[in-house]
Order: structure tokens, then sequence, then C-alpha cells
């Protein structure tokens, strides 16, 4: 059986708010904002924008470009929301600083469950592959947690081409991992962009909700399928 598990959220989260790191680097480049106001709007802006369009990417490197530019326009946004000030003069140099850092471990903390399940679910014979709308730098963070061994591949929007919760991403990563709908389980802890992608495109799906619905929770879970 085979295991598609989300990331951010899923396997790992976030130290600290985004507001807050966004105002530490912008002020390494000058720029007064507020975390309060960044963390505020950083939302809105993030589940307001369109996803990735790929559709005139030929090729993984086009389309990581578009993924940068995609994060670079909602970060931008959250800035001007925020009223941070003076902005466009080094907005770019700060982006770039803010896109380098959640390519680190520095920002991320993997939950206390995360490791002991994967080892135990591999020990199991179960195949781990991450699906995620991370981007390129999702291999270098799994890299750098100590999460990279446990898993098979680690599958993302540009190397797909195509975004959660579409089925064809899903549809893509069953053929990338030689996987088939009826025998693979989508794991995530968001029930539009987890959830109704893989019931469209035909998978099962266990919603993850930390912190009372964890990994260990999906292992009791599989135990019971097995025993059915």
């Amino acid at each position: 059986m085979t295991l598609f598990l989300d990331a951010v959220g899923t396997l790992f989260g976030l130290r600290e708010p985004p507001g807050h790191l966004y105002a530490r680097v912008a002020q390494h480049h000058s720029i007064q904002a507020d975390p309060d106001a960044l963390g505020k709007h950083f939302g809105p802006a993030w589940k307001g924008a369109d996803p990735p369009d790929y559709a005139s990417a030929p090729d993984a490197a086009s389309r990581e470009a578009i993924d940068k530019a995609w994060w670079r326009s909602i970060v931008y946004e959250t800035f001007r929301v925020s009223e941070a000030s003076p902005l466009d003069a080094t907005f770019g140099a700060c982006f770039e600083e803010i896109f380098s850092i959640y390519g680190t471990a520095e920002p991320w903390q993997v939950y206390p469950d995360t490791s002991a399940a994967l080892s135990r679910l591999r020990q199991q014979g179960y195949r781990l592959i991450v699906l995620s709308n991370f981007d390129q730098r999702l291999e270098t963070v799994m890299e750098v947690l100590g999460l990279r061994d446990y898993v098979d591949q680690v599958l993302y929007s540009s190397s797909l081409g195509a975004c959660k919760p579409s089925p064809e991403a899903f549809s893509r990563a069953l053929d990338q991992s030689g996987s088939l709908p009826e025998t693979t389980l989508h794991i995530g802890d968001d029930l539009d962009t987890d959830g109704k992608g893989a019931a469209a495109a035909g998978l099962r799906f266990f919603h993850l909700q930390r912190p009372e619905i964890d990994l260990r929770a999906l292992e009791s879970h599989l135990r019971e399928l097995t025993t059915k």
C-alpha cells in the first residue's frame, strides 16, 4: 500500500507566524513593518491567490520560476496591505532573503510524532510518498529536517506541473510513483486541498487534525483497515 503524505501541517510546521519572520528580515533591508499586521494580512493574500499556472511552462525549471514569482506576489501583497515602508526600493532583496530562509531548517519544526511514525510505517512495508504544494525547496527542507530518508519520493507542484486539489496533481503523482488509486491513501491536514482533491482522483483520504489527530492516529486507522 502507498501513503501520500502532505508536508507542511502534516510532517512539519512553522516555528513562528510568518509575519514575525517577515518583519525581522524587513529590518535588514530598512523596511519598517508591523509583525502583527503582516501576520494578519498574510493569510488572505495566500489563500486569495490563484494557484500557479504552469500551462505555458515546458519544463521543471520554468515551473520553478513561476513558483517563485507566485510567492513574490503574495509576499509583496502582504507587505503592501500592511503599509510597510519604504517598500519598492528594497523589496526585491527582502523577498530574496525571505524566500531563501524558508528553504532552510530555520523556520520549521518537525512534529514530535513524525520521525517515529514514519519509521514504523516503513518497517511495516508502506511506500511513503510526500505530495505537497511546496516547491523545489522541499527536497532541501526534508533533508535538513532529517526526514528525507524516511520517504521513498518527494513530489511537489512544479515537479508535477499541477497543484492540489487538482485531480491532475494526484494522477501525475500516481504515475510518477507507480501507484494505483485503489491502493493509495492520502494523508493531509486540509480538507479542501487534500481531501477533496484526493476524492476527485479516486483516492481514500485520512484527515490529519493536529494536535488531536496526528500520525499515531493514522497508524491506528491503518491497523483498522488491515483487519477488515
